[in-house]
């Protein structure tokens, strides 16, 4: 089932974000760059946040990645792979209990889609060349398989989630599976066309279906995907604290993990 919100106002930034509405009270306004495979705020969103919190969130290829501290890390990569499953679902009516479905890439994304998948009842296979995903697959009892074995990989399963850390995008033409990209910035996946089936799933040729994943950040105010809207108060939550804490990650961090369970 989708979580979704009804149409907001322009005022109701805080709505939408209240963890950096509970923080901006105290938090000192300041900039926060970030780096790594963050996406950018999108311009109207950013705009909002500037005139609302006097906050600046931007994205650099120096900037700190945000993905790397255990706190954010943890809530974000819920968040984006709760977001992709359940677009996945919506977008196809297939069933993930029982399915066989190949996670690639490392990273807490990636490690967040396979927890979220097996807690479904999916068959997991992790395909990662990281020596410490595979080790935590096979302490958690999950099959794991070579970045260079995934054609193989995929003749047995039934989907591909596509996380773009550490892996080339894979080409969906030389896959036969339903695959989604969970990237961050659409990396995850070779661009490939192919006939319309229904919205947001397309054919790509004989044997692969390919599936869009939503956005991660809200593409406007009016924005009505819940998790879209989570992972932007997380995001710009976590740039609150940073310039609260004098641009101490982990102090931030520590206290960002305390307010998303508060």
């Amino acid at each position: 089932m989708s979580i979704t919100l009804p149409p907001a106002p322009p005022d109701a930034l805080g709505v939408r974000m209240p963890i950096s509405a509970r923080l901006s009270s105290d938090a000192p306004a300041g900039p926060a760059v970030w780096g790594g495979s963050m996406p950018p705020l999108p311009r109207v969103l950013a705009d909002a946040v500037a005139e609302t919190w006097g906050a600046t969130i931007s994205v650099e290829a120096d900037g700190a990645d945000p993905l790397a501290l255990p706190g954010f890390g943890a809530a974000f990569a819920q968040a984006r792979a709760d977001q992709v499953v359940r677009a996945f679902s919506r977008r196809t009516n297939l069933v993930l209990a029982g399915a066989t479905t190949a996670v690639v890439g490392a990273g807490p994304i990636a490690d967040a889609l396979a927890a979220a998948l097996t807690r479904i009842g999916s068959r997991v296979v992790r395909v990662s060349d990281d020596p410490v995903t595979r080790l935590r697959a096979h302490l958690a009892g999950i099959a794991f398989a070579d970045v260079g074995a995934l054609p193989e990989t995929t003749r047995h399963a039934h989907y591909v989630v596509a996380t773009g850390d550490g892996h080339d995008p894979i080409d969906p033409h030389r896959t036969e599976a339903v695959l989604i990209d969970a990237s961050l910035g659409g990396t995850g996946l070779a661009p490939a066309g192919g006939p319309v089936r229904r919205p947001h799933v397309r054919r790509v040729g004989g044997a692969s279906t390919v599936v869009d994943a939503p956005p991660p950040l809200p593409d406007d105010l009016n924005t009505i995907d819940a998790l879209a809207w989570r992972l932007a108060d997380l995001l710009v939550a976590l740039g609150l604290l940073v310039a609260a804490n004098g641009g101490d990650l982990t102090a931030a961090d520590a206290r960002l993990a305390h307010e998303v369970i508060a």
